[in-house]
C-alpha cells in the first residue's frame, strides 16, 4: 500500500469518517484515531474496532493494524465524534512518528 493510502486514512482521521477494512481475512469497521510510524518505518493505524462484520461476537475496543496488511480500505459517509475514552493523541511507545490524528478533546 502506498502513499495513496496512507493519504486516504488522514482524510478520514481529519473528517472523523468511519473505515471498513479488510484486516487479516475479516470485515471490520474501524474508527480511526492516528496514523503513525513504529520505529521500524512501518505505518501503523490506530482505531476503534466498532463493529466485526465476519465475527459479530467479537468486543469493540483499541487495536492497532498494520497498513501494509489491510487488504481493502473503503471510507464510508458514516462519521463518528472522536471522544473514545482511552484514546491518547499522543500515540503510546510504539509510535515513532506520528502522520495524522485526531486531535484532543478540549473541554474547556
Amino acid at each position: 500500500m502506498g502513499s495513496q493510502v496512507l493519504e486516504t486514512i488522514c482524510a478520514a482521521i481529519n473528517a472523523k469518517q468511519v473505515l471498513r477494512v479488510r484486516y487479516h481475512d475479516k470485515v471490520r469497521l474501524l474508527e480511526p484515531y492516528l496514523l503513525g510510524e513504529y520505529s521500524d518505518n512501518r505505518p501503523s493505524l490506530l482505531a476503534w474496532m466498532a463493529q466485526c462484520e465476519d465475527d459479530p461476537a467479537k468486543e469493540p475496543g483499541w487495536q492497532h493494524y498494520l497498513v501494509l496488511q489491510i487488504g481493502s480500505l473503503e471510507v464510508l459517509t458514516q462519521s463518528f465524534d472522536g471522544t473514545r475514552a482511552g484514546y491518547n493523541p499522543a500515540g503510546d511507545a510504539r509510535i515513532r512518528r506520528i502522520l495524522c490524528s485526531v486531535s484532543a478533546l478540549r473541554l474547556d
